[in-house]
């Protein structure tokens, strides 16, 4: 069984109102969260709003900075920008961060 078709059936037992929320996880090993996620989306969409986007996460090692060298750029960037010389207060300190944002988007 593929798994939009479990996500089928797990929406159509879900309908018949004859299990609990949690029954139905545990049945198709899935977290209450994900649960919501499915009901949500079909709710809100319909089957089609079952179908996996593809986007998938990408993960870098721990450790391994080089990687992902646009977000560690703008780590330091900010640093160096928003945070030294520290402002004199809290607001001085996020007009800083503000003109920060706005500059880097």
């Amino acid at each position: 069984m593929s798994v939009m078709e479990q996500k089928e059936e797990f929406i159509l037992l879900w309908k018949t109102g004859e299990y609990t929320f949690t029954g139905l996880a545990k049945m198709f090993n899935i977290s209450r969260t994900t649960a919501h996620k499915y009901i949500e989306r079909y709710e809100n969409y319909g089957l089609p709003g079952l179908l996996e986007l593809g986007i998938k996460p990408v993960y870098s090692d721990s450790g391994h900075p080089e990687q992902n060298r646009r977000h560690e750029r703008m780590h330091i960037e900010l640093k160096g920008e928003a945070t030294r010389p520290p402002g004199k207060n809290l607001q001085a300190q996020q007009r800083k961060l503000n003109k920060f944002i706005y500059e880097y988007n």
